[in-house]
Formats: C-alpha cells, structure tokens, sequence
C-alpha cells in the first residue's frame, strides 16, 4: 500500500496551505524555534499539511518512518502495547512536537504508536528533505539532539517513578507534568488544566490500573490537593510545593 492510499484508510487527508496561525503553532517547537524566518521558509516549502481524525494510527508502532511530523494543532498521545494488548503511555504531544524524530535519523522502524486523541493537524516534511536541512543548518541539528535529550530525560523520570514512587506520588507527578506542559493558567497559587485526562488515560500513563487512579483522585480531593471541574481540573498550591519538594 503506498502512503497515499495508507492515508486515506486511516482518515488523513493532505493540503498545501498553511496559514499564519499554523507558523505561530510551528514557532512553539523547541527545535524549530531555533530557525530563522529563511530558514523556516525553507522547510515549510517542502511539507504538507496532514489531517488526522480523532483516535487515528498517526504512526504505528514497528512501521517504517518515511517522513517527519509537526503538530500544528491538536493533541496526540505516544504509546506502547503488548501483546496482551496493555498499553502504556509514554508521552502527551500537542502543537510544536515532533513525531518519530529518532527513527527518522537513523532509519530504524518505531517503537511506539503515535494516537490522535482530537483531530489532529500535522506539517509532514520528506526525510531525504530533513537530513539535508540538518546538514547546512548546525543550529537545527543541535535543537533537535536537544529535544532528544529533553524526552530521554524524561523518560529516566518515569523509570525512577515506577520503579521507586507509589502510586499516589506517581500521579501527583504526572498530573503537574502536564499541566506545565499544556501551560495551564495561574489560578489562586495554583494550575487550571483545562484538559483533564480520563482516569484510563491516567492509568496507562504512571503504569496503575483505572481503579487505581480513581482511588487515588478521590484521595487528592480529600486531602485538598485537586479538585476536578468537569473536563478540567484544579492543581492546587500545596500540591504543586509537594511535587516542588518531592522533585
């Protein structure tokens, strides 16, 4: 199957035209922030725009990677399954991220799924196209060995966590982690998410059951150190000077 035809089995859709918000969207990225406008021109002019429906197999895991993904708009999740169909989630995306960078620089198949978890719009750019660009721009390829070292580190954190934290301290953890990424707003002392996972979502990411997790909400909220609004939910300040102490 070619990737067109892979793409319109999975619900992508592609176009040409990027408008202004979706450049801002791109400046967000902690690689490409590093470009300069010629320089940003330049890469824009070798990409399209891809359209990823809600819970659609962006990139699955052991596949080939032909090419590089930038989220425009949207949120996408990172994940692993095995073979009893468990899965894990490694990593939350949203607008700025880069999709399957690793194995776009040496080639090698993926090791973990990339799910929409809204509609999704994505810059796909060509990787004969990439690994020319990182060669005459040495700026780009230091932001990106950056970038890859940010998530390595991260990756450490949960290692740690699951190997050391319960349950409870794991998910305090998370649940700041991704407010700060998200950049929740100030909201008395402490962060408004204003997408909050669901307690499954939860569970896959620090490695407990759904059970687990809702278990552990219901003690946050009695303890005063979350409260959940709807879809959103409420980090309060004596939880955000825990994690501060924990970390």
């Amino acid at each position: 199957m070619n990737q067109i035809a892979a793409q319109v089995e999975l619900g992508i859709t592609s176009h040409s035209v990027l408008s202004a918000f979706d450049v801002m969207q791109l400046r967000k990225s902690r690689v490409l922030s590093a470009l300069s406008d010629e320089e940003l021109s330049r890469l824009l002019s070798v990409g399209r725009l891809e359209l990823a429906p809600a819970s659609t197999v962006i990139v699955p895991q052991s596949a080939p990677v032909e090419n590089l993904f930038v989220i425009t708009t949207g949120t996408a999740k990172v994940v692993m399954t095995g073979a009893a169909g468990r899965e894990v989630t490694l990593e939350m995306l949203r607008p700025g991220d880069l999709i399957s960078e690793t194995s776009l620089l040496d080639g090698s198949p993926t090791t973990a799924s990339v799910v929409a978890l809204t509609d999704v719009q994505l810059l796909s750019l060509p990787r004969s196209e990439i690994l020319q660009l990182l060669g005459r721009y040495p700026q780009l390829t230091l932001s990106l060995l950056s970038e890859m070292a940010n998530r390595m580190r991260r990756a450490e954190e949960t290692i740690f966590a699951l190997a050391l934290q319960d349950i409870e301290e794991r998910l305090c953890r998370m649940l700041v982690r991704l407010a700060r990424d998200e950049r929740s707003p100030d909201h008395q002392g402490g962060l408004l998410m204003r997408r909050r996972p669901t307690q499954q979502e939860l569970a896959n990411m620090v490695g407990a059951t759904r059970e687990s997790v809702s278990r552990c909400l219901t003690s946050l909220a009695r303890k005063g150190l979350a409260v959940c609004q709807g879809r959103s939910m409420l980090l309060t300040s004596r939880l955000l000077r825990r994690d501060t102490v924990a970390g």
